[in-house]
């Protein structure tokens, strides 16, 4: 073989390895062959991943590597003594407790591996939830949930599986058994085996054939005095077959302590609720309505909740400004917003120029203004997990089915629609499930304009300074017109320039049930600690790089006036868009198209690059100092909304499509529909507004 990397792929039977094997057939492979002097048929496929020749080696289903049949034997076999760079493990997630004993071994022996809980989509479907990152960490290996029927995760796996890693064996306690545990693995430590002499040790004393035939033959005085040892400690001990695997079995139940949540699921033919809710999502115009109301009631509850509408609207109407001018301020939003302008005052206050500007105005002001927002976010990944918990999320996706088969793709374009409104980077990757290379270009050129978790983040900030109910409804027109334009999009590249469409699919539904408080934090937060991580990391970065930008001029001298450095050179050079678009002064123009390129990089930015210039974190106070309108407002929304994607995004446009063509392509596209479409809501909301 002529790969670059070896990665077998184990698992017990049952597991569905063949079913992911099959979905690694479809996306990467280019040859397959059988691995040399193997009795039971291990299979090579020779696959092309990025620009990385790969060997993925099947191996038999075992159950364990301790060689109770012919199977096992070949899979232990192959991981002692043959060299490879990583291993996939497969496990099921509907039976996880069962089938990750080999999961365990493996790791104990190798201290490396990919861990892959197939089925998912018929766990969720029974009920169980799984917390992944919990595991992961308890593991210390990158676990996924997936789903090898539909693909999903199957390239996320792969991915991962590429990645070097450094052995570090688990470690397992083995009771009463521990004291000859460590004096053969002591023995067996001057060998130089491959792996961990604690795994040797164990399953010399459980029996393990191959293990014995692996000592003897290197050392046989050695192999004497480990049967020795062994021959005491069953005197001792009795069954040690049974010792070694019950601690194996009782770490495995302490490993997922917490970390499963089963509910009891609907049973549709008898709920009469289920029967109800399901009529109405699988109607064609029913469904679609009950999903816009839906996104439109999650929207209004994270308002109240985190700015205080709204019950500040009310008070107001009944004449106590005070009252909901106390809601709006001591909110969670207003409390946070509070405590950055006084860090930004403090740092610009107590230290010497220009460090105290770098601190107060670029450091604190920045990452302020985005963590500001962070219980609104989480709120809303809360509310939407409660949507996916109890099955409804998942009938959301179906009643759309109709108009993807309307554009020319099937339900498979659902898995990198969902996956797109997290982040458009592995949306663009999740393309893959579809066959047709002519749909993955498409769905690549219009998946960025649905609106990502980073657009979010702008949008709910924007959103938050408008008046109630045109906080929300201007989220849900945001939304409504990013789905249309990337379904006008996709119908375009399909049926005019491809002239092309997809073969129809049918998806399972899983039951109704009751969401619980600890499945909903779990997705709630995976979601939400991405925008965290961000805000610590990237967006640190970018805004000690915008605050260079906005204190140095073009010949390098450090200026103190904003509008003499080079962010505004470069927002003058593109200020005639926003002044065109949203017919914004001279003063505004600058501004606003500077932070939509800084965009570009990330868009979390974009309200960063907005609270340095404006010497504020405060998203109200931007919006007063930047004289805008609520039909500007409204119309810079749907500019971020589908404005150019980020750097990462288009780098997979162009690794997906191959092709600099389509990627310039999604470049001007955007740029042009972003423009066109700000434009004509702000103009038709100055007359609704006044």
């Amino acid at each position: 073989m002529t790969c670059s990397l070896k990665i077998p792929i184990a698992g017990q039977p049952n597991v569905g390895k063949s079913t992911f094997i099959n979905a690694v057939l479809g996306e990467y492979v280019t040859e397959i062959a059988n691995w040399p002097g193997a009795t039971v048929e291990v299979k090579v496929i020779e696959a092309k991943v990025g620009n990385r020749e790969v060997c993925l080696i099947d191996l038999p289903g075992a159950y364990s590597l301790s060689g109770g049949s012919e199977e096992e034997r070949v899979t232990a076999k192959f991981l002692l003594e043959e060299d490879f760079d990583n291993v996939i493990l497969l496990g099921d997630a509907t039976a996880p407790h069962r089938t990750f004993y080999l999961i365990v071994q493996v790791l104990e022996l190798l201290g490396i591996g990919v861990i892959a809980l197939n089925k998912y989509d018929r766990a969720l479907k029974a009920g169980i939830h799984i917390n992944s990152e919990a595991l992961s960490k308890r593991l210390g290996k990158p676990v996924f949930l997936i789903s090898a029927v539909t693909r999903e995760g199957v390239h996320e796996v792969i991915e991962k599986a590429l990645e070097k890693q450094s052995p570090k064996y688990l470690d397992i306690d083995y009771g009463d058994l521990e004291y000859y545990v460590v004096q053969i693995s002591k023995m067996i430590s001057r060998l130089n085996l491959k792996g961990n002499p604690r795994w040797y040790a164990a399953e010399f004393l459980l029996g393990n054939q191959l293990v014995d035939e692996i000592i003897k033959n290197k050392d046989a005085e050695i192999y004497e005095k480990a049967k020795e040892m062994r021959e005491m400690a069953a005197k001792e001990l009795g069954d040690l077959y049974k010792i070694v695997i019950d601690s194996r079995i009782n770490f495995i139940e302490k490993l997922f302590e917490g970390l499963i949540h089963r509910e009891k699921v609907a049973d549709k033919e008898s709920s009469t609720i289920a029967m109800l809710l399901d009529n109405v999502f699988m109607h064609p115009i029913g469904g679609f309505i009950a999903s816009i109301l839906i996104l439109f009631g999650i929207f209004t509850i994270a308002f109240t909740i985190n700015t205080g509408y709204p019950l500040n609207v009310i008070f107001e109407n009944l004449g106590q400004e005070s009252i909901a001018e106390a809601l709006e301020n001591y909110s969670l939003s207003g409390i946070l917003s509070s405590i950055f302008d006084s860090m930004t005052e403090i740092a610009n206050s107590s230290l010497p120029q220009p460090i105290g500007s770098l601190i107060g105005d670029g450091v604190i002001a920045g990452v302020g203004a985005v963590l500001t927002f962070f219980p609104l976010i989480f709120t809303v990944y809360l509310l939407l997990a409660l949507l996916e918990d109890s099955g409804l999320a998942t009938r959301i996706a179906v009643a759309m089915d109709t108009i993807f088969r309307a554009v020319g793709l099937n339900g498979k374009a659902v898995f990198p629609s969902i996956v797109s409104l997290g982040c458009n980077v592995p949306g663009v990757m999740a393309t893959r499930v579809l066959r047709e290379r002519e749909s993955r270009i498409a769905m690549a050129l219009s998946l960025p304009f649905l609106p990502c978790q980073a657009r979010l983040v702008v949008l709910l900030a924007l959103a938050s300074v408008l008046p109630a109910p045109l906080n929300s409804a201007s989220l849900v027109l945001t939304y409504i017109l990013s789905i249309a334009t990337f379904l006008l999009v996709t119908f375009v590249m399909m049926r005019i320039v491809f002239k092309k469409s997809e073969e129809p699919l049918l998806l399972e539904l899983p039951p109704y049930h009751v969401p619980k408080l600890r499945v909903v934090t779990w997705m709630a937060w995976d979601n939400a600690k991405h925008f965290l991580r961000k805000a610590g990391t990237v967006i640190l970065f970018f805004s000690i790089v915008l605050w260079f930008l906005l204190h140095v001029s073009p010949s390098g001298a450090y200026v103190e006036e904003e509008t003499e450095s080079i962010a505004a050179y470069l927002g003058k050079l593109f200020e005639v868009v926003p002044m065109v678009v949203l017919e914004t002064s001279k003063e505004t123009s600058w501004i606003l198209s500077f932070a939509m390129i800084v965009g570009s990089i990330a868009k979390e930015v974009i309200l960063e690059t907005l609270a340095i210039l404006t010497g504020t974190s405060s998203v109200d106070q931007m919006v007063v100092k930047l004289h805008l309108n609520q039909a500007q407002v409204l119309g810079l929304m749907v500019a971020v909304a589908l404005s150019i994607p980020c750097v990462a995004t288009i780098a997979v446009i162009y690794s997906e499509t191959g092709s600099w063509k389509w990627t310039l392509a999604s470049i001007l596209l955007s740029t042009i529909v972003s423009a066109i479409e700000a434009s004509i809501v702000y103009r038709i909301f100055s007359v609704i507004l006044g």
